[in-house]
């Protein structure tokens, strides 16, 4: 029998993306599916977000699965009509079984831009208070019928710290931890409440315009393309982004009875990004040893070590590395200067020299890193240690 066979699923975030990915592969396990979305677009927000007509497309593609599809647009930052939905989920299909709360929008700011409190505020709004007011709205529903489930769309920057995003941070990290105190209060109810966070997935609200040119450091004309070297570095499996049916394969997962034992939890479906340790990922330290067998790229030696980061990592989202020629003692010119993580880098890296545009045109850096530099410490040197 069909996971999900003879059970009603309500999906926030469902016109286009990983919601309507949720809605075919609840629906292709049996599930009718209630598909929810704002469809129209929220002022802070500089992407195209959702269409009617995109909504219109989700359930098309879920009735084309022989299963019967409720598309309703609703803000569900407004309580009253969340339980509208529920309402008219329980008129239309007469119960509602899972509640999949995964709509969201991702705004990069910083602390010190005119707008950051009209986009934290949004962001917070629109990503952690409308989960509380679609969980409310549904919780009765679910409580009346002796339990289901809800699962949360959180993110890889609901568990580490992400440059340049501090709204879309916080709400993530936010949600993780109403997440749990929701699976405290309703365990009695026999309602579940997980969380499931992911790291980059190839959906609009990655690819378009914005982000590509804020991943390549500001680039009007930046491609996917150009985005795929400084997004692979994110991650600690060597791939950029994951597909969006990677998260819905977890969020079926935590929808279907074999979770029935399973709560509170937030599950990474991140390639690795939330555990990668100290220092960089093996796919940047394979492009660098690549660059460093490249007979033309050398120099005359060098000793300061300037590194450029993103917003989208553990310790940085994606670097861009460069050895000057400078010796130890000659301060880096203030123009070269960028922001730094301390990494424990391998030692052909540390003794290779390489010139800076070697690595400077595949290694963007983006207009939120705020310069810094980072010298290697003396502690780093033979003499140094044999002294000690």
């Amino acid at each position: 029998m069909a996971r999900m066979s003879g059970k009603v699923a309500l999906i926030t975030g469902a016109a286009r993306g990983q919601g309507r990915e949720h809605a075919i592969r609840l629906a292709e396990e049996g599930a009718e599916i209630v598909a929810t979305d704002i469809c129209s677009q929220i002022a802070e927000v500089p992407y195209p977000m959702a269409t009617p007509e995109d909504l219109q497309e989700t359930v098309a593609l879920v009735e084309k699965l022989d299963r019967r599809c409720l598309g309703i647009e609703a803000d569900a930052r407004d309580t009253a009509r969340m339980r509208e939905v529920v309402a008219q989920t329980v008129e239309e299909f007469g119960r509602l079984d899972s509640v999949v709360i995964n709509h969201g929008i991702g705004v990069p700011h910083t602390v010190d831009q005119d707008d950051a409190d009209a986009i934290f505020d949004a962001t917070i709004e629109a990503n952690l208070s409308s989960v509380w007011r679609t969980a409310r709205a549904a919780i009765p529903q679910l409580r009346a019928q002796g339990g289901g489930s809800i699962t949360i769309t959180s993110s890889a920057a609901g568990m580490i710290a992400f440059y340049g995003l501090p709204g879309y941070v916080a709400s993530k990290h936010g949600v993780i931890g109403l997440g749990k105190a929701l699976a405290a209060e309703l365990a009695s109810d026999w309602i579940r409440v997980n969380v499931v966070c992911p790291t980059n997935v190839a959906t609009p609200m990655l690819h378009n315009q914005f982000i590509q040119s804020m991943f390549t450091g500001g680039d009007p004309n930046a491609t996917v393309a150009d985005m795929e070297f400084p997004a692979t570095a994110t991650n600690l499996l060597p791939i950029p982004w994951v597909e969006p049916r990677a998260i819905s394969e977890a969020v079926l997962w935590l929808s279907s009875d074999e979770a029935k034992y399973v709560t509170g939890i937030a599950l990474p479906v991140d390639a690795g990004m939330t555990i990668q340790p100290p220092g960089i990922t093996p796919f940047l330290g394979q492009r660098l040893a690549e660059l460093g067998n490249d007979p033309t790229h050398h120099g005359a030696g060098s000793s300061t070590i300037t590194l450029h980061l993103n917003h989208t990592s553990r310790f940085q989202q994606f670097v861009r590395a460069n050895w000057t020629e400078e010796s130890r003692s000659s301060p880096v010119p203030h123009e070269a200067k960028d922001e730094v993580t301390q990494c424990v880098w391998p030692r052909k890296a540390l003794t290779s020299s390489r010139s800076i545009s070697a690595i400077r045109s595949s290694l963007p850096i983006t207009p939120w890193a705020q310069p810094r530099t980072f010298e290697r410490p003396r502690c780093w040197s033979k003499s140094s240690i044999a002294a000690s």
